[in-house]
């Protein structure tokens, strides 16, 4: 028998190349963060120095590719940037970017980051600081932001799906 898969996504591509150039493409709510790390004390200090913008055609309503979507890629926008040594590029879904906001995120990256932690584990801190805000339904999130920005009523995190790619570079480089 024949299988008909419907659905949508966001999404949010990256390429590094070898010189540290930086490009992107983002549509919809999902997307990426570029961090640096401070030059001065504390040295574990996170700041964005790069970021997607999510696009949306109402609250909630994400830009999206796919069946009954009239998005296309050529819909998204475009960045560019430049890496360097010690930089960390997130790439999330909005159950992250929902639930926590850009200090939060710093924050959560903090003490595995000074513990020298692999990107990985990175990864996981802020997939986890994301879902435990998610299910906090007295808190202030983002999206409970954007919800009385739009006229709405809402309290707490979002659940929601969450994704987090880290990429930790090491020299600069893309090698």
């Amino acid at each position: 028998s024949r299988v008909t898969a419907v659905g949508t996504c966001t999404a949010c591509l990256v390429h590094l190349s070898a010189s540290g150039s930086l490009t992107a493409l983002n549509l919809g709510d999902s997307g990426f963060r570029l961090l640096r790390p401070s030059r001065v004390s504390p040295p574990h200090r996170l700041a964005v120095t790069l970021r997607s913008r999510e696009q949306q055609h109402r609250f909630n309503c994400p830009f999206q590719l796919g069946v009954g979507s009239g998005d296309s890629a050529a819909d998204g926008a475009v960045y560019s940037g430049v890496v360097r040594a010690g930089d960390l590029l997130l790439l999330v879904t909005d159950g992250v970017t929902d639930n926590l906001s850009e200090r939060q995120i710093c924050e959560a990256l903090a003490g595995p980051l000074a513990r020298g932690e692999p990107a990985r584990s990175l990864a996981a801190a802020l997939a986890a600081s994301a879902h435990e805000a998610s299910l906090q339904p007295g808190r202030s999130s983002p999206f409970a932001a954007a919800a009385q920005n739009a006229g709405l009523s809402h309290s707490g995190g979002k659940p929601d799906d969450v994704t987090v790619l880290c990429v930790r570079v090491l020299d600069g480089s893309c090698r």
